[in-house]
């Protein structure tokens, strides 16, 4: 699968042994590349490009599938809890790695999903084991 990292840009591919991570950089945010047909504008009006559905897959590679379990769970609870009609997430674990899938009817949307998301996988990847 075609990759590109959040962080440095640079084009990633991965393979099933590889984990979720720049080669070049070490970041563990990494954007699944679209199609040219999938990303074809139908409008020149600039609202209705950004108009949805837009998603995006970001994975998150831990040490140990059990930590990865651990940070999963933590953050699986807030799925429900965050109310937006427009963004649904979901959040699933692949080996070692905590996947969160963001599917927004706008950029905005898409863009706050990416941030909120990425702070409760780093606050309960920060939180000590136990607490």
């Amino acid at each position: 699968m075609s990759y590109k990292c959040s962080r440095c840009k640079r084009d990633v591919q991965l393979d099933e042994y590889g984990g979720v991570r720049c080669p070049y950089c070490g970041h563990r945010v990494l954007l699944k590349e679209r199609s040219a047909s999938s990303r074809k504008q139908t409008s020149s009006d600039p609202v209705a490009a950004e108009s949805g559905p837009h998603s995006v897959e970001l994975g998150f590679e831990f040490s140990t599938t059990e930590r990865a379990e651990t940070v999963g769970a933590a953050v699986r609870v807030e799925v429900n809890e965050v109310e937006d009609s427009r963004a649904t997430v979901s959040v699933t674990r692949r080996g070692p790695t905590v996947v969160v899938e963001i599917e927004a009817a706008d950029l905005h949307a898409l863009r706050a999903g990416i941030n909120s998301w990425t702070r409760l996988i780093d606050t309960a990847e920060n939180t000590p084991p136990g607490h």
